[in-house]
């Protein structure tokens, strides 16, 4: 399979079927496209051998449902999108410190990324930076959306993508990473409420320690 045959576009497709099967209504829910241009996206995953389709229930007669999820190949495709070096440099990182060393390393690298992420990101608020964080993230084909929270707390950033998924496949510390990174680019702290890792389909922030 030659990357230049799969479009950024594609890409976000495959990166919404990670957490398990979505039928072509979720998708075009998700992605903000119609049905027609989903099916033709998933037409030529699946012809590629990205994604496979199955038959979850009968609406009748000669109408089976069907949804659709990644293949091996598919799987393989999106772990490739995140070189296989950033994973072996960070295990080896990860491995030569102590417990002490690897707090240190996983507040610099939160403040490098935090600092690459303001540059992108505008506004004068705690609330519009998260909103204009959710933008970029869509930009990037992430797909994010901010939501509102109870009382006059911030809104809740709900990331239905994870852009380290790969890495954070081989350590959860990943996870951590990025709330840090995040509430420095927000400038407001944040607790990860919900993750993929425990098996929801996004990752959600909420405002909080």
């Amino acid at each position: 399979m030659s990357g230049a045959q799969v479009t950024e576009a594609d890409w976000a497709l495959l990166r919404l079927l990670q957490p398990g099967p979505m039928s072509v209504e979720q998708l075009a829910s998700r992605l903000g496209v119609t049905r027609s241009a989903v099916r033709s996206r998933l037409g030529r995953l699946e012809a590629q051998g990205l994604v496979q389709r199955q038959v979850c229930q009968s609406r009748g007669p000669g109408r089976p449902a069907h949804q659709y999820e990644l293949s091996t190949l598919g799987r393989n495709a999106l772990r490739r999108v995140m070189p296989e070096l950033a994973v072996a440099l960070w295990q080896e990182l990860r491995r030569s410190r102590s417990a002490v060393d690897q707090r240190g390393l996983l507040q610099r690298v939160a403040q490098a990324v935090a600092e690459e992420l303001a540059g992108q990101v505008s506004g004068s608020t705690p609330q519009q930076r998260l909103e204009s964080l959710a933008r970029m993230l869509q930009a990037r084909n992430i797909h994010a959306q901010v939501e509102p929270s109870a009382g006059d707390q911030l809104p809740v950033l709900t990331v239905h993508d994870c852009p380290y998924g790969a890495l954070a496949e081989q350590d959860r510390s990943i996870c951590a990473l990025e709330r840090m990174a995040l509430a420095q680019v927000v400038q407001s702290p944040l607790r990860l409420s919900e993750c993929r890792f425990q098996g929801k389909s996004y990752c959600q922030f909420q405002p909080g320690c």
